[in-house]
């Protein structure tokens, strides 16, 4: 719900979110009353002096939880103007916030449901003269900048970019390490690699002890067959610094038989508790001669997954800030590729990969807009990068979007 388009966001909806008890923090506030201007331009900016976020106002929080009855505080008209000008007369530079004022059935109560954006334009000022950030403490949600953080917001996020680099690196250096293990079993396969990451990260997202029970119990993907991503059966994640990691090696099918040629077949997973997530795949045997139609379909769920997975994970922890999505594939050898006739619409004559080059394909999105549009996004991403396999199909896409059990567990999130 807090990702749903404004416009269609409803009273029953408000509800049924605060029945399941979402607690507060840095990226969600409750308020009971209409807060008076100042303590709402506060947490305003505050968020889009951090990560964003969401404040529903009609709901008593009992603690850090929502408390019932669920019922709102009284409708009268120009609420919406009256949060708009706060946001625009008190805070500077303004936020521009997204408004939902969801009436009841009855028109007499309504909750305010308010979308703060991750900013740009930091710092944000409340009357020009304090600098807030969230701090994510039950008693203490918003504080003044230190003047450390001072210098990040002024900088205009140019830190967050470094530290976007950083945390690429260090999922880079873990990757480096796993392979340096395998030895001599790690041979030179065709390897998809995705990156997800914040576009502005800060500070942790999430408490990294907790990550593994959100891996395994809220935001794991069916992948079909009983699988499911980020985990596979009878593997576990292995605890790193402020992270997770899995890794699997097993024989890979090299064909629609399930021949097996005795080659190790790798894969790599690592999630930050700053929302960094990297998977690593073997997607073609280095022997095979040929693309078949499974190391296609491997291809598709490479990417498919881990796109469901992040935007399942940054749902679950309220965060709707900008998110980076990059993709890399590494063939190493010549392969053709072989696919079913009812497929075949290749517009470049022979199909091959080219030796020895890399193909990336780069995407910058808001959570809630790739959710909104999840179907035309993994189109989008699976239609460029296949088509560095000289494929393109769209009723092959059609196939494989439809019915995909990684995007309905995402959508009915």
């Amino acid at each position: 719900m807090i990702h749903k388009e404004i416009d269609l966001i409803e009273f029953a909806d408000i509800v049924e979110f605060c029945k399941k008890g979402k607690g507060e923090g840095t990226l969600l506030d409750y308020k009971r009353e209409i807060p008076k201007t100042e303590t709402l331009a506060k947490t305003i900016a505050a968020m889009a002096n951090t990560h964003g976020g969401t404040i529903i106002v009609g709901v008593k929080d009992d603690g850090d939880y929502p408390e019932p009855p669920f019922d709102g505080v009284d409708y009268s008209d120009h609420l919406r103007q009256q949060i708009t000008d706060i946001y625009v007369q008190h805070i500077s530079p303004p936020v521009f916030c997204e408004v939902k004022v969801a009436r009841s059935t009855d028109g007499s109560k309504c909750f305010i449901f308010i979308r703060v954006p991750q900013s740009i334009s930091t710092p944000h000022a409340v009357n020009r003269t304090h600098i807030y950030i969230r701090t994510g403490q039950k008693s203490n949600p918003e504080d003044l900048a230190a003047p450390e953080r001072l210098s990040w917001l002024y900088s205009h996020r140019k830190q967050s970019e470094e530290l976007r680099s950083e945390l690429v690196g260090i999922a880079r250096d873990h990757y480096d390490s796993f392979k340096l293990g395998c030895r001599g079993e790690f041979s030179p396969p065709t390897v998809l690699t995705t990156i997800i990451v914040p576009h502005f990260p800060q500070i942790p997202l999430c408490d990294y002890q907790l990550l593994e029970d959100m891996l395994a119990q809220r935001c794991a993907i069916p992948t079909g067959a009983g699988g499911h991503f980020p985990q596979s059966p009878n593997v576990f994640p292995k605890r790193v610094n402020q992270g997770v990691l899995w890794t699997t090696k097993h024989s890979l099918p090299v064909n629609d038989n399930y021949k097996v040629t005795g080659r190790v077949h790798h894969a790599f997973t690592y999630l930050s508790s700053f929302g960094l997530l990297r998977h690593s795949e073997t997607v073609h045997e280095p022997n095979n001669e040929k693309l078949s139609q499974l190391e296609l379909r491997k291809i598709s769920f490479a990417v498919l997954s881990p796109i469901c997975f992040a935007i399942r994970f940054f749902q679950e922890l309220g965060y709707g800030g900008a998110i980076d999505f990059c993709f890399t594939l590494e063939p190493t050898t010549d392969r053709v590729l072989e696919v079913p006739a009812e497929y075949i619409e290749v517009l470049r004559g022979e199909p091959q990969l080219v030796s020895g080059t890399s193909f990336i394909v780069r995407r910058t999105k808001y959570v809630g807009e790739a959710a909104e549009h999840l179907k035309d996004f993994l189109s989008d991403i699976l239609e460029e990068l296949l088509w560095s396999l000289d494929f393109r199909s769209e009723q092959y896409l059609h196939d494989l979007l439809t019915d995909n059990p990684c995007i309905l567990a995402t959508l009915n999130n």
